[in-house]
């Protein structure tokens, strides 16, 4: 074999590798279940329920700790690590969180910690103070150390380990955290640990600057720093490393730059709802965070949205008088066949459009005892200067998750809600609403 025909048959290996996608399923679990506290009856033909309102807690775009998102509907991934100096292959159930940097898992000797999986260490697992992979102030021993903050003043810290992880088949040596010490009202959940996948920014270590776990992936495997998240309406979805899945893809995929390189930030210019013009500033930092579980927007923006609705859309059920599906009042429809009568949101991004339907805003949930649907507005204010991109905004979309050219890509998939959307009739109100109550915490970017 010639040598010029070695070299071609190597940078054709190379190039398929590094076009290699692999699909992780993700699995949906909800924390942040409802409680129905009571349903009054007016007439035969509409019902209504009381109950108080959910307590948000969020977290500041603060430049002190990289705080992940634990609470809320959470995806989950299964990873697999391997401590080479004890024990075999351990396997966890993570937060998928494109909010935060670090992964960290609960550690054997964690007292205080709930997850169903704990990780077994030994002395020689863990990052020495002296390590070029710590570049923390303050070490405790001789192991180098992380804290994650959260605005409730719950929290985790721990000592940061360097194993072998293995996500979707493929396998790396990556430093995480291993938590021993956990606050009282820190939630797990189902999740065995969280994995972050932002950007590693020095503004935003554990107080130590680690790579993420996709970010070791790519680089031992050689394929692109590029991940897509497609969530789907049945509890579940999908993660692609490497790309994303033509297949799944209706169209093309829309992309618009990162314009900070801490979070996934990108620049929105404007929203309108139904084709009407409501905000075009106010937004503050605009951020897409697979680990929210709700669409968040700053507390002025929120009023506008509400008044456009009632000035616009006056007729449709529960967007006016005194039990609506506004902060304040929550009440939630029990019928999703009215969710076909809501206007779709445009949002107005640099180098894409992306149109957000009313089953996304108007999203599916139970109450705590798993027997009773609903469908609540899934758009909250918040008092920081931020509006956050979750759950609500990304289901049913193909978000992609480009390092290699800092960018995020937005793409229609042929995913549709297993339940009916039909128009319901608005003026004999045949429905039942529902006030719910949020019986668990969630925390938010």
């Amino acid at each position: 074999m010639t040598p010029t025909l070695v070299l071609l048959c190597l940078l054709a290996a190379f190039v398929h590798v590094r076009e290699a996608k692999i699909n992780v399923p993700l699995t949906h679990h909800s924390i942040n279940q409802y409680r129905i506290e009571s349903i009054h009856h007016d007439n035969d033909t509409f019902s209504r329920a009381r109950v108080n309102r959910p307590t948000l807690l969020t977290r500041s775009y603060d430049e002190s700790y990289p705080t992940p998102s634990l609470g809320g509907n959470i995806f989950l991934a299964t990873c697999e690590i391997t401590m080479q100096s004890s024990v075999g292959p351990q396997t966890f159930n993570v937060q998928i969180d494109t909010g935060s940097i670090l992964m960290a898992v609960p550690d054997l000797t964690c007292s205080t910690c709930t997850g169903p999986t704990y990780l077994r260490p030994s002395p020689t697992d863990y990052v020495s103070c002296s390590s070029e992979r710590c570049t923390a102030n303050t070490c405790s021993g001789a192991n180098c150390l992380f804290k994650v903050q959260y605005l409730d003043q719950s929290g985790i810290s721990g000592s940061l380990v360097y194993e072998r992880v293995t996500l979707g088949g493929l396998s790396a040596f990556t430093t995480f955290g291993s938590i021993t010490t956990s606050s009282s009202n820190f939630q797990q959940g189902y999740a065995s640990g969280i994995m972050g996948l932002s950007y590693n920014n020095t503004n935003f270590c554990s107080p130590s600057c680690v790579p993420s776990v996709m970010d070791s992936i790519s680089s031992a495997n050689n394929i692109s720093n590029i991940f897509t998240i497609l969530i789907d309406y049945n509890g579940g979805g999908s993660m692609v490393l490497g790309g994303y899945d033509e297949d799944s893809v209706v169209g093309e995929i829309g992309y618009t730059n990162v314009i900070s390189k801490t979070y996934y930030v990108v620049s929105l210019n404007s929203v309108s709802i139904g084709g009407v013009p409501v905000i075009t500033s106010g937004f503050g930092s605009v951020i897409v965070d697979s680990g929210t579980s709700f669409l968040l927007v700053p507390t002025k923006v929120y009023g506008q949205i509400k008044s456009l609705f009632q000035s616009n859309f006056p007729d449709l059920p529960l967007v006016t008088g005194q039990q609506t599906l506004w902060s304040g009042s929550d009440y939630c429809f029990l019928d999703s066949t009215f969710i076909a009568s809501f206007p779709s949101f445009e949002f107005a991004f640099d180098g894409v459009n992306v149109t957000l339907p009313p089953q996304n805003y108007l999203f599916k949930t139970v109450d705590i005892t798993g027997e009773t649907t609903v469908f609540c507005l899934g758009i909250h204010p918040t008092s920081t200067p931020q509006t956050i991109l979750g759950d609500v905004f990304i289901r049913g979309l193909n978000v992609v998750f480009d390092k290699t050219l800092d960018r995020v890509g937005f793409g229609k998939s042929s995913v549709i809600p297993p339940y009916p959307i039909g128009h319901g009739s608005i003026v004999s109100a045949n429905f039942l609403l529902i006030l719910m109550l949020v019986g668990l915490v969630t925390l938010y970017l």
